[in-house]
């Protein structure tokens, strides 16, 4: 890494920079709890603003100061390190004194000191450790608008029997097309490790109403179409995803503000990271990591699967053929905060939580 181009991270709002080894965490998952017993190190974040605007702190005995926060258990074990070498670094550097919970209690960690400073050091030094663990874990829940209404299924439908029929390139079956309930326009991915988080989330949701959903409506409803086809890569013999365009119906561009300040507000919050300004509005209709004999397309990332080689689909008679073509058009009436690998009764993913806009 180029020191004098450290990677940031954003938390609340704020941009911190990241510095240290950078250790691939491909084999962290939500059940990690290594507490000294991995030997991998993991990227600690350094952060010279100590103002404690955000945080709780308290008198604890002796004259000494405390702060009392959440961090999800499956992540207590980066904040340990290699046989406690990582708590240890972090009081010595910050001069505080850091409690985690023992393994197998769900309790808030404690950090207690003689000074406010060395305590806000302390904390937001281990939040940045958890948060760079956190993004480096697969997504669990999605922020998404379902776009599955009979119209546009009958729409994706048609267009799947023609593919079928009369696209005859390489790669090109059934088991690689979008389950035409799930439909749907991806705002944002989320890595939600427990019910603290879930609940949180659920509650950014419900504040964007208020916030940034109402006054947008005002402009207009969330009417578009899905028309046309793009795909995601250079050369259209080697396609692994198709996806359909999302054409704005109103006069002013509702969808695509909406989705950009829906996700600029939960980057704010610390459980999504923040990537790029403008969200890419697509609807995926292929992708090549659905293709699993006896699996639909909601599993297919899953476990060992994501270790396999993607087998690309020759997508060029596609494009020729529906360059122009109509899926139909929607009024979105709900955003979802969606749990990954879920099916709800109706056919669409579980949602953990959702906010009506109709």
């Amino acid at each position: 890494m180029d020191i004098t181009k450290p990677n940031v991270i954003w938390i609340k709002g704020r941009c911190y920079r990241l510095y240290g080894q950078s250790t691939s965490l491909s084999n962290f998952d939500s059940e990690y709890t290594g507490y000294g017993d991995d030997e991998q190190e993991y990227l600690d974040g350094r952060d010279d603003d100590c103002s404690d605007n955000d945080y709780e702190i308290e008198e604890a005995e002796s004259g000494r100061l405390k702060t009392s926060f959440h961090i999800p258990r499956s992540l207590h074990g980066v904040l340990i390190g290699p046989k406690g070498a990582t708590r240890a670094r972090l009081e010595k550097e910050t001069k505080a004194l850091i409690r985690i919970p023992k393994k197998g209690l769900d309790q808030d960690i404690v950090v207690t000191g003689t000074t406010r400073e060395s305590i806000v050091r302390a904390r937001r030094r281990m939040e940045l450790i958890a948060l760079t663990a956190r993004q480096k874990q697969q997504f669990t829940h999605f922020l998404s608008l379902p776009v599955n209404n009979e119209n546009i299924k009958s729409g994706f439908l048609k267009f799947q029997e023609q593919v079928l029929n009369e696209c005859k390139g390489r790669g090109i079956r059934k088991d690689i097309f979008q389950d035409p309930n799930k439909l749907h326009i991806t705002l944002g991915t989320l890595v939600l490790l427990d019910d603290d988080d879930r609940k949180k989330a659920a509650q950014a949701l419900l504040n964007c109403k208020q916030d940034l959903v109402e006054p947008l409506l005002q402009k207009g409803t969330l009417r578009l179409r899905v028309y046309g086809i793009e795909y995601m890569n250079d050369d259209p013999a080697e396609v692994d995803v198709l996806y359909g365009k999302v054409e704005d119906l109103n006069q002013e561009p509702v969808v695509q503000e909406l989705a950009n300040d829906i996700i600029k507000y939960f980057s704010k919050t610390g459980l999504m990271p923040k990537q790029f300004d403008s969200v890419k509005l697509h609807v995926t209709l292929m992708n090549s990591i659905f293709r699993r004999e006896g699996a639909d397309s909601d599993v297919a990332n899953k476990g060992e699967n994501l270790k396999r080689t993607r087998e690309s689909f020759d997508a060029s008679s596609i494009l020729k053929k529906f360059q122009e073509y109509s899926f139909g058009e929607i009024t979105v009436e709900t955003i979802d905060l969606s749990r990954r690998y879920s099916t709800a009764s109706n056919g669409y993913y579980e949602a953990t939580a959702s906010l009506n806009l109709v």
